[in-house]
């Protein structure tokens, strides 16, 4: 399915353990908020965004998580070309 926006679905929080699920209904053609647990009242509903780590919900929703378990460090080690650039020697 393409990306689509949706009004009002920007009001949904993320959470890693969402109150609610956000899907799009075939059969009606409409997009759904459903609940996955009982939702107390003045509690806010939530979702997830999905299992993303902090730098790709900061590039994608424009926020962080402190402590997020899906949070990944990226380690790209370089090797010197030469032994001559060998830091360590």
């Amino acid at each position: 399915m393409p990306f689509t926006l949706v009004p009002i679905f920007d009001f949904l929080n993320h959470s890693n353990a969402p109150s609610a699920l956000h899907r799009f209904n075939a059969d009606s053609g409409m997009f759904e908020v459903v609940a996955i647990r009982p939702i107390a009242e003045g509690e806010q509903v939530s979702t997830s965004y999905s299992m993303l780590s902090n730098d790709k919900l900061l590039y994608k929703y424009g926020f962080t998580i402190p402590d997020n378990p899906y949070n990944t460090v990226a380690l790209r080690p370089q090797y010197p070309s030469t032994p001559e650039d060998d830091p360590l020697k």
